[in-house]
């Protein structure tokens, strides 16, 4: 990783170290007797040649180290960091600059330059960051803000002591470490005791390395020499606001570190550096291979980068449930009035949007689904329906165990058979769109009976909010254990044991139980129903780590009932959307005939409960919308607002993801569309993403607005796209169960438009100056172990500039991909791509996983963010440290000649 840093030059006395260290305190003055000089200094370029490994270099302090401020009429804000490395790398050496900061615009701009911190708080940095550098050199230019701040606490008088446990701890951590600390820069300050607090801590910083090599400074225990930046070297000219230096201050910085890293070179100190690291020492690149674990293993740890405060950022509430009486009919039963049930659910569609199906009332009778006894009413949305037609559902079942359910995501429900036993038995809903009458397929058994849960104990719902009913069972403590329904087609192979999604409650009777989504989210919420028709609702939101279980949210008692018997099995209860608003309305059946009219009341009560719909990490999207190179953070309102909060971060000033405020103040912009039809990306090639909207959900019809940022401000042209009508396949009832895509494949810059169909198959329009190129299948589907749509998206994994397809692991979010080869035919795909094993290590479940590019080098990073508060943990996909800013050979920087000068 690469930080940038600022640091103070100091000069450099002596080649040793020794570590004589009693906690004693240090001499306060210098021995009358002895003029310490530099002995057996080479000139700047070293008497002996370069070693044939790395030198792994920490630069550690505070702002001087780091670079920031600049100094007037730098833009590069390197410090003397980029110097120093010019001259090593011009004498022969390989280096590799390390530290938790990135700063300045050098390529290898990593330090551990903290400004405006104490030696004592630079210490506690370098015990982080030493032990996941493992450096093999340290320069170390610290003290300054000892000297200016003076605080009671630590005062300048025992600055050499907190610099003392500073060495002391380096070595520890790392044994055979070669430690360069500096003397302070001159300092000419607004206050005149600022400079003589400098000249103290230089003082003490002489005496402390005197005491450390001991009498023979030929044979010291510790590889330590010192740097003196206050010899006359580096004069107060050099320091251009006090403390920091100038440009010429910090190549003679650079001057003093070569001199004393020389001298550490000719009396044979460097090693080697451990390998036992996650990274390697190699030139820097951005086009390398993704490694599993390298973002957990990232010495940077993996920052909260987003804290979802802008009040922009919001869900919809906590649902409360409001309602009003909708309807109430007579009706008369065919047979027994005790055999016939009533039930809500989709069996036709006459083309309205998913969200606004209406769910048609079908009538059991006689005590079976037997051919004749089932009749379909379709739904008007008013609480009215046409006359009742027979129907066929091709298999029997008595009326305790009917249920209905969409087994395979088509928004037709399906006729489901709970046998005694707890068996389901499957008749397919085979309607079309426009069908007044449903007709079906018989499946036969599609889920065998686990033992110990009978028929009044399985439960059918959708747990995860995929489309696809999953099957539940009721333990004897009212823990909820769910089997997900994990097919793509008409078969739910696999089913996938979540395990216990949901704890018992106590509520004393399994059977008042029921699986319904109340609030229209297309997550099913777990409902107990009394057996007087109250109903105590919990709300099934997208959990916040791995595994898929909901996060359920108390919404207390919703329904009070009508006071009257709902049976055992709480049967006279049901629920549907009646009238077409996404929501469950509550139906309830009479429990008495009227003997003289044979008719018996059917109520409908209408729900216009809100919230708990919509959780603050819905919204999260990203792209680099100003053209920086790093991706910005975008949330999008329900109701289609975007936001967009520019990311502070540069090439030249990486850092703010570990400090906290890596965003600027939100900028919005209204496009009128769901939320689900939007999507960010770069459409004309200009380096700065646009927004792009599906106008019409079943043509796949785009608008753009293309993003005019002129540095200051955004515009934003809207433009319809020409032949755009491309995709059919809308979007699922999953938040991520998208079949428009866009991501560049081809590696020309523009976003090309990709569809995808449930099982992956993906076709694309390639995006191009001229206009838009049907290309047809550029993916096809994974045959060996199907891959759900909703799991797969399209980010540029390895930096070469070709978005990859990335698979993530629902319930670990552990992701494979497959990288893009190019324009290549590949069997009946344009595009070929080869998979790999498992390359992100997953934080929490997929859905709650995204990849940007954060770090400026056009690789996806990994962001978890959780779905509830819309915080954001970053974990860095990072090629191996380091890189020259030029092609080799690199030019020597001729920095100052210095000769050291004696110091008493």
């Amino acid at each position: 990783m690469k930080m940038k840093m600022k640091t103070n030059i100091f000069h450099l006395v002596m080649p040793l170290l020794a570590w004589v260290c009693s906690a004693t305190a240090l001499p306060t003055e210098h021995s009358s007797s002895t003029n310490w000089t530099i002995h057996g200094l080479s000139n700047i370029s070293s008497q002996v040649p370069v070693r044939d490994f790395y030198l792994r270099i920490m630069p550690l302090g505070a702002s001087i180290t780091r670079g920031d401020p600049h100094a007037p009429g730098d833009p590069h804000g390197n410090g003397y960091r980029k110097a120093l490395r010019d001259k090593l790398r011009a004498d022969g050496w390989k280096v590799n600059m390390v530290g938790n900061v990135n700063y300045g615009d050098m390529a290898d701009n990593d330090n551990e330059g903290w400004p405006g911190y104490r030696v004592s708080e630079v210490s506690n940095k370098a015990s982080i960051s030493v032990p996941l550098w493992k450096p093999n050199l340290i320069l170390i230019n610290a003290g300054t803000n000892d000297a200016g701040q003076d605080g009671a606490a630590e005062p300048v008088a025992t600055t050499g002591l907190r610099m003392k446990a500073l060495l002391e701890n380096l070595v520890k951590l790392l044994p055979d470490i070669v430690v360069i600390f500096s003397t302070l820069l001159p300092n000419k300050g607004p206050k005149p005791v600022e400079s003589v607090n400098a000249k103290e801590v230089s003082r003490q910083y002489r005496a402390l390395y005197r005491e450390m090599v001991g009498p023979d400074e030929s044979k010291p225990r510790l590889k330590v020499l010192l740097a003196d930046m206050d010899d006359g070297f580096i004069t107060p000219d050099d320091i251009w606001d006090g403390a920091h230096p100038t440009m010429e201050g910090a190549r003679k910085m650079a001057a003093v570190w070569m001199r004393a890293i020389n001298q550490a070179n000719e009396k044979n100190w460097f090693s080697k550096p451990r390998d036992d690291v996650s990274f390697a020492d190699g030139d820097g690149k951005t086009t390398c291979e993704k490694r599993y674990t390298s973002g957990i293993d990232d010495p940077r740890g993996h920052p909260q980068i987003l804290s979802a405060s802008d009040p922009i950022i919001a869900d919809d509430g906590p649902y409360v449930h409001h309602s009003t009486l909708g309807s109430t009919r007579m009706v008369s039963p065919r047979g027994s009035f005790s055999d016939e049930r009533r039930f809500y659910a989709q069996l036709v569609d006459f083309g309205a949007p998913r969200a606004e199906g209406r769910d048609d009332e079908i009538v059991v009778s006689n005590g079976n689904a037997q051919a004749g006894n089932v009749r379909l009413a379709s739904s008007h949305g008013d609480g009215s329906f046409d006359a009742l037609v027979g129907i066929d559902v091709k298999i029997g079942c008595p009326v305790e165990g009917i249920r209905w359910g969409d087994v395979n995501n088509d928004g037709f429900d399906d006729f489901i058979c709970i046998a005694s036993n707890g068996e389901m038995s499957v008749s397919l809903n085979t309607a079309g769109i426009g069908q007044a009458v449903a007709t079906f397929r018989s499946l036969g058994v599609y889920r065998p009976a686990i033992a110990g849960f009978p028929q009044e104990r399985v439960l059918l719902g959708d747990i995860d909010g995929d489309g696809r009913v999953d099957y539940c069972v009721m333990h004897d403590n009212e823990d909820m254990q769910c089997f997900r329904n994990g097919g793509i087609g008409e078969l739910a192979s696999p089913w996938e044991d979540m395990g216990v999604v949901f704890g018992g409650k106590g509520m004393g009777d399994f059977r008042g139980f029921r699986l319904v989504d109340l609030n229209g989210d297309g997550r099913s919420d777990l409902l107990w129903i009394s057996t007087q028709g109250a109903v105590t609702t919990y709300i099934n939101q997208r959990g916040e780590g791995k595994g898929l279980a909901p996060r359920w949210l108390s919404a207390g008692v919703t329904h009070t009932g009508a006071g009257e018997d709902a049976g055992d099995t709480r049967f006279r209860v049901q629920f549907g959307r009646i009238y077409g608003t996404g929501r469950r309305d509550y139906t309830q059946i009479s429990p008495n005939i009227n003997q003289a009219s044979d008719t018996y009341r059917v109520r409908i009560v209408q729900n216009l409960g809100i919230g708990g719909k919509y959780q603050k990490g819905d919204g999260t999207f990203w792209g680099d919308t100003t053209g920086t190179g790093f991706d910005d953070y975008v949330w999008i309102s329900p109701v289609g607002v975007v936001s967009i909060f520019r990311n502070k971060n540069t090439k030249t000033n990486f850092d703010n993801y570990q400090n906290g405020g890596s965003w600027e103040a939100s900028i919005s912009f209204a496009t009128g569309l769901d939320r689900r039809a939007l999507h960010i990306g770069d459409w004309d090639g200009d380096g700065k993403a646009d927004i792009i909207g599906i106008t019409d959900r079943k043509t796949g019809q785009l608008r753009v607005w293309l993003n005019r940022w002129d540095g200051k401000a955004f515009g934003w042209t809207s433009r319809d796209i020409d032949d755009s009508a491309f995709c059919n396949q809308g979007w699922g009832v999953g938040y991520f169960d998208n079949g428009h895509h866009f991501a560049d494949i081809s590696g020309n810059g523009r976003v090309d438009y990709l569809c995808m169909e449930p099982n992956g198959r993906t076709t694309a329009l390639i995006n191009e100056s001229g206009g838009l190129r049907n290309v047809g299948q550029v993916k096809a589907s994974e045959t060996d172990t199907p891959r759900y749509r909703a799991d797969l998206r399209f980010a540029d994994v390895n930096g070469d500039g070709r978005a990859d397809m990335i698979w993530t692991d629902k319930y670990t979010g552990d992701a494979i991909t497959w990288p893009n080869q190019g324009e290549a035919l590949a069997g009946n795909s344009k595009f070929t791509w080869l998979r790999t094993g498992p390359v992100y290590q997953g934080s929490s479940q997929g859905a709650n996983l995204h990849f940007p590019s954060l770090q400026g080098q056009g690789r996806a990073d990994m962001v978890e963010v959780n779905p509830t508060t819309g915080h954001g943990w970053l974990y860095f996909n990072s090629c191996p440290n380091g890189g020259d800013d030029v092609v080799v050979p690199i030019p020597d920087p001729n920095l100052p000649v210095y000769t050291p000068k004696s110091t008493s």
